[in-house]
């Protein structure tokens, strides 16, 4: 009797990866398995958002305004 396992043409004990699949010619089986179903695209940003996200950023650039001002006039 052979010392093959089964799906093992080559014969070498522990050379099968977990899981790992052998096609007809003898082959390991390197084909991807079938894809997961796509995921639902994500809600929208509301517009609101992108309102408090102006008001922010304009609040930021107002007060790095202010500040290189204020570094002029100390320096300048």
């Amino acid at each position: 009797m052979s010392d093959r396992e089964p799906g093992d043409p080559a014969g070498l004990p522990g050379a099968d990866a977990p899981g790992e699949e052998w096609d007809a010619a003898g082959a390991p089986d390197r084909t991807f398995p079938q894809a997961e179903a796509p995921r639902p695209a994500p809600a929208p940003v509301k517009s609101f958002t992108w309102f408090v996200v102006g008001l922010l950023g304009a609040g930021v650039v107002l007060i790095v305004i202010a500040m290189v001002g204020n570094v002029l006039r100390l320096f300048g």
